[in-house]
């Protein structure tokens, strides 16, 4: 009796004792979840604040792009105007030079008749001094047939000299009041030709700013198109932590709830170790903790297809899908976790339940497991590892978790995993 006490506490302590490493086990890889849900929130909060001042950004991009749209709109209407001023300006040129041209031949003929009437009252001058003489004229006026003719023929004479005089001094008039129009409209010329010199230039720099504006836009387009692109990929990647952060803080939660159940089972170990009881505790392949791991079991992504798959390709595909890249060593412990979590209480007492256990492995979240298994994608050396580790090899006999090496995690490495 005494020894058969003996056998049964010796029992019950080593399944305390294995209890509390699986506790202990469990309890690290729930703070590091917990981490990694810290983690993940951080990013997310940082995505989003990223993706506020993206679209933020966008919003004063696009505002600035409407500002330089109404510049642009505003300089094409003036340039419009400037046009029509330069079009009415050269118009008036145009008309102005004519009428120069015009007043030009006018003085030219003014100029012609001037001293065609000049050199006329010259040689009818000269003609009747050199011809008759001041003697004969006053000759031909004392001659007259009685004063009155005598008169009429100093009349004659006197209207005929003074006529002349006249009509010099008529031409003499026109001629400067042409020169003068002349002169004037050189002027209003020389005037109009700097107003249009002036709306040329003015249209020149309209010109330029509306084109300098268009580059503006043109840019501004480009660089909005960029920042809406920036948009949509944080728009895109904090869909994707949300995800994650969601597949994580189930995960914790499943961690939590497993924690909960292996304080269960310790806390029944000693009662019945306080107990005295003379049955032995099951430490086979039963699951424990009932059938709510089982319950646990997501049934999407491909879940189907694999219930049909054998042991050996469901091993063979998740050691490729985790370690497909690692050691043989590292083949040889990813499936042997799975073989430990099988034969552990704490999880699904089958390898499709261990599989597809929610919220545990990344490859059957994302959907990669099943397609890799749906093409038999494993290779040669992770079916190996399949097969040593269900003919009983196990590297890694105390560990059921695994993850990619971080500083503060203790565990064994084997390639880039640290096993716990």
């Amino acid at each position: 009796m005494i020894q058969f006490n003996k056998k049964w506490i010796l029992t019950t302590a080593s399944m305390i004792v294995i209890a509390w490493s699986i506790l202990f086990a469990f309890t690290a890889s729930a703070t590091s979840t917990s981490n990694k849900v810290k983690d993940a929130r951080e990013s997310v909060e940082n995505s989003k604040d990223k993706l506020e001042k993206s679209k933020q950004n966008v919003a004063e991009m696009e505002t600035s792009k409407a500002q330089l749209e109404g510049k642009l709109a505003e300089l094409n209407k003036e340039l419009g105007s400037v046009s029509a001023q330069l079009e009415q300006a050269q118009a008036d040129l145009s008309e102005k030079q004519q009428a120069l041209e015009e007043t030009k031949e006018q003085l030219t003929i003014a100029e012609a008749n001037e001293t065609e009437q000049y050199e006329s009252m010259k040689m009818r001058i000269k003609f009747m001094y050199e011809n008759n003489g001041s003697a004969d004229l006053l000759q031909m006026i004392l001659e007259g047939e009685n004063f009155t003719d005598m008169l009429n023929k100093a009349d004659f004479f006197r209207k005929m000299t003074e006529y002349d005089r006249n009509m010099l001094n008529e031409y003499s008039a026109t001629k400067d009041t042409i020169a003068n129009a002349k002169a004037e409209l050189e002027q209003e010329e020389k005037e109009l030709q700097k107003a249009v010199a002036e709306v040329e230039k003015k249209k020149q720099e309209v010109n330029h700013l509306v084109s300098q504006t268009s580059k503006e836009i043109s840019k501004q387009e480009a660089s909005l198109a960029e920042a809406e692109e920036r948009a949509l990929a944080y728009e895109k990647q904090l869909k994707e932590q949300q995800n994650t952060l969601k597949a994580l803080e189930e995960k914790e939660a499943e961690e939590k709830r497993i924690l909960a159940e292996q304080e269960k089972l310790k806390k029944a170990a000693e009662a019945k170790k306080g107990a005295g009881a003379s049955s032995s505790i099951n430490s086979g392949n039963t699951n424990q903790s009932g059938s709510s791991n089982n319950s646990n079991i997501s049934t999407g992504n491909g879940y189907g297809e694999a219930s049909n798959a054998s042991n050996l390709k469901l091993l063979a595909t998740i050691i490729y899908c985790e370690a497909g890249n690692q050691p043989y060593e590292g083949k040889i412990a990813v499936g042997s976790v799975v073989m430990n979590r099988i034969n552990s209480p704490l999880f699904p007492n089958t390898m499709l339940g261990v599989l597809y256990q929610k919220s545990q492995f990344t490859p059957v979240m994302s959907g990669r497991f099943a397609a890799v298994l749906a093409k038999d994608g494993a290779t040669d050396s992770c079916y190996s590892a399949a097969q040593e580790v269900l003919n009983g090899k196990n590297n890694v006999p105390d560990c059921l978790f695994f993850r990619t090496i971080v500083p503060d995690k203790q565990g064994l490495i084997i390639g880039d995993h640290v096993f716990y």
